[in-house]
Parts: C-alpha cells; structure tokens; sequence
C-alpha cells in the first residue's frame, strides 16, 4: 500500500503538471499488471485512476459545459490523442491536448466568433485547445446523431474519410 501511495502522489502532481502525466500513464497499469487481465473491480479503481487522470479539471469543466460535451468523453480524446501533453504535435501538425489542425481550429472559432476575422487560436493552451477540442465533438455529435464510434472516427480521421 505504501507503493501506492507513493504513486498516488505522482498522479496528483502529474495532474497538475502534464509532462508527469505520460509516466502515471504507463506505471499505473505496470505496477498491477493483473489489471490487464481480469474485469476491473471496485478494489482496482485507484490504479485505473492513477493509470487515466482526471487531468486540467478547470478547463475542462469551462468547456465541458460550455460545449455540451461530457467531461469523460474529452479526457478519452485527450488521453488517446495527445497522452495529456498541452505541447504535442503529431506528424500532420495537429497540435494540443485535443490534437486539432490549424485549419480544424480556424473554422471552429468562425463558427462562435462575434468578429468576422477571429486571431489564429494558440493551440498548446489547453483551455483554448479544450474548449474548441469539445465545440467539434458536439458539432460531431449533432452531425451523427450522439453515435459516439462515428463521432471519434470522424475526429480522428476527418468527417470526409468517415462519409465516403
């Protein structure tokens, strides 16, 4: 238990610093394997909390309720999209926690900007990158009736790939 406790710490800390993060990642699963092969009990739901943070609380919930998007749904696309990491940016320069291209951001802020030219949006901020990360899943899930499958290929892949 004192083991755990110890990680418990890092999982506070790499909550509030995202580069810990990616480490509470990989050793909450690592320190119980067990968890990979059995059904999760109620016993286990620390090391699967340590090993899936409930990271950026404040931002999150700002966008969360200004989108209409459920918190849990957000912290999957930021877990599997940038590994908790407000500065990532993948091979095809999508940036951020929500992993969002420039021309993807772009179109998301025309569509609540009051001014005809919205600034280019600052994506390794995570409360921008949440909150326009959350406005294209519900304008995802408006667009595919809440079916959440079709809302992530879309995300990930693009609403064209999803449609042809």
């Amino acid at each position: 238990m004192a083991r755990f406790k110890r990680w418990h710490r890092l999982r506070i800390v790499g909550s509030r610093r995202a580069g810990l993060v990616e480490l509470a990642l990989r050793t909450g699963v690592a320190l119980n394997p067990k968890l990979l092969t059995s059904l999760p009990s109620p016993s286990d739901a620390l090391w699967w909390q340590l090993a899936y943070p409930w990271a950026f609380s404040a931002p999150l919930r700002e966008a969360s309720e200004r989108e209409g998007v459920s918190e849990a749904v957000l912290l999957s696309f930021i877990r599997k999209e940038s590994a908790f990491q407000p500065s990532a940016e993948s091979h095809a320069h999508a940036r951020g926690l929500m992993q969002l291209l420039d021309k993807t951001a772009r179109h998301l802020m025309e569509m609540s900007a009051t001014s005809s030219a919205p600034q280019a949006p600052e994506l390794c901020d995570p409360s921008v990158n949440l909150t326009l990360g959350a406005r294209y899943i519900h304008a995802l899930s408006e667009r595919y009736q809440g079916q959440l499958p079709l809302v992530a290929i879309a995300y990930n892949a693009g609403p064209s790939h999803l449609n042809t």
